[in-house]
């Protein structure tokens, strides 16, 4: 008759060993009549932060080899067209952030996937997409066998690259950052701001941002929504586009008007947004006109009304007196 095997013994825990070994180095060192309490003490926490540091280490290592990985992946902005970049950018080229070394195409591909903003200006590396050479940041790639440009437009303060051929981009050294156009009146650092209508900080924003003629910014959609009721800047009050024909539409409008008899000698003070002067005009009940010729803009505020033959409250008030006119 056959002898039956012997059984295997049982799986052994490694975590539950690890554990077990633990245990017994802490008993020993208690137990130790050579240390004194304060050596006991060191002893413990030695021997527990070995264990913690030993671990740690090997966590590190998928999440080194990881970082590589997502370095070397090639990203598009269309796959299709073979144009290289992110969905905000066309770029052959990736970014190391500073702050916690991984690498991303763009600053709004890392804010999107950490928990963290990047200090994009602070960027020392960058990768190349192509050749997937590490580099410090410039516009050509610095393997000589590759020479890829990262983008037509490059700019060396905020780190950016663009290799858009339909965008005209600039540094604008007052306000700090890449700008698209030419013409725009310059308000330091108004894009590092919220926007006036939903609040949403602009600077990290990724929904598109246009900058107003008086420098102040706000969202696109934000803008289209609130121009269906309103053409002051929320912020200065200044016309937020070219008015002419709205005004000449109320100076029709107040040609065929006739004021009651007791408002034909009243008069106003007012305080033109657009051209930040004051001057006097007839009293509407509506509508007052700037009397400056270069301006005439129906931007106004009230400031006071009086009856023509006080016209020296006018001039006390005003910093430039203009005559009367019908």
């Amino acid at each position: 008759m056959r002898t039956p095997p012997t059984p295997l013994p049982p799986p052994t825990n490694s975590n539950q060993d690890q554990q077990a070994l633990l245990k017994t180095q802490i008993r020993q060192i208690q137990a130790s009549t050579s240390l004194t309490p304060k050596e006991k003490a060191e002893s413990v926490q030695n021997l527990m932060m070995k264990q913690w540091n030993d671990s740690h280490k090997v966590a590190l290592k998928p999440q080194e080899s990881d970082s590589e990985t997502e370095r070397k992946r090639t990203t598009y902005f269309s796959e299709g067209d073979n144009i290289l970049g992110c969905n905000h950018y066309q770029r052959s080229c990736k970014l190391q952030a500073k702050c916690c070394g991984k690498w991303y195409t763009c600053r709004f591909c890392h804010d999107e996937n950490e928990s963290h903003a990047i200090d994009r200006y602070a960027t020392e590396a960058i990768t190349c997409m192509k050749c997937e050479t590490v580099q410090p940041v410039a516009q050509q790639c610095a393997n000589e066998k590759c020479a890829a440009v990262f983008g037509r437009y490059f700019c060396s303060t905020c780190k950016f690259f663009d290799d858009d051929p339909t965008k005209d981009i600039y540094h604008c050294d007052k306000c700090k950052i890449c700008r698209i156009g030419k013409k725009h009146k310059c308000v330091e650092r108004s894009l590092e701001s919220d926007c006036p209508i939903c609040h949403a900080y602009m600077f990290t924003s990724t929904t598109p941002v246009m900058f107003l003629p008086c420098g102040h910014c706000m969202h696109v959609s934000c803008y289209e929504e609130y121009t269906l009721t309103n053409y002051i800047c929320p912020l200065c009050s200044k016309s937020l586009g070219d008015m002419e024909l709205y005004f000449a539409s109320i100076d029709e409008l107040l040609g065929r008007e006739q004021m009651p008899v007791e408002y034909q000698d009243v008069k106003s003070l007012i305080y033109c947004s657009d051209c930040e002067r004051k001057s006097t005009t007839s009293f509407h009940f509506i509508y007052h006109k700037c009397q400056f010729e270069d301006c005439m803009s129906y931007n106004t505020k009230l400031l006071r009304q009086f009856r023509e033959a006080d016209t020296r409250i006018a001039s006390a008030d005003s910093e430039i007196h203009v005559n009367l006119t019908s």
